[in-house]
């Protein structure tokens, strides 16, 4: 069970407690509906760039027609898809290019990233994110 979840739980429990009939009710009401509506948010926001990749997938099929695997793997592969989001950054004036290193300028979208991945972990969400730095972190055991 999430953080978020037992609290949520813990608030229902005590408005039920505290305020019993129909107050302890409504109490109850509200934060379920506090808790689904940023839950509902949250999933919103995470899928909004799985979509986005769907949804362009779409679009180079109806510019070109019908592809193979292998074409729309050319038009749209995580060497060109990487290549336009640094683009945005810069241009954003999140990173600056350095030569061929890239360099945060500003944090803005560090802060709201790291907003949503810790929210994600109290909701109860896993983060691709934060399992493959966690792998990353704790190398692997040196084989005896």
């Amino acid at each position: 069970m999430s953080l978020a979840l037992a609290i949520a739980l813990g608030f229902m429990v005590i408005a039920i407690f505290v305020a019993p009939g129909l107050e302890g009710f409504y109490g109850l009401l509200y934060c379920t509906i506090v808790y689904g509506c940023f839950s509902y948010a949250y999933v919103h926001l995470f899928y909004m760039g799985e979509t986005a990749r769907r949804l362009h997938i779409l679009y180079e099929l109806k510019l070109h027609g019908a592809m193979t695997q292998e074409q729309l793997t050319q038009r749209y592969s995580a060497q060109m898809m990487l290549e336009v989001r640094l683009h945005r950054l810069v241009a954003m004036g999140q990173l600056k290019r350095e030569g061929n290193r890239y360099v945060l300028q500003k944090r803005l979208l560090c802060w709201a990233s790291g907003i949503l991945m810790v929210w994600a972990s109290l909701i109860g969400f896993r983060s691709e994110v934060l399992d493959k730095s966690a792998s990353k972190a704790t190398p692997p055991n040196p084989p005896h």
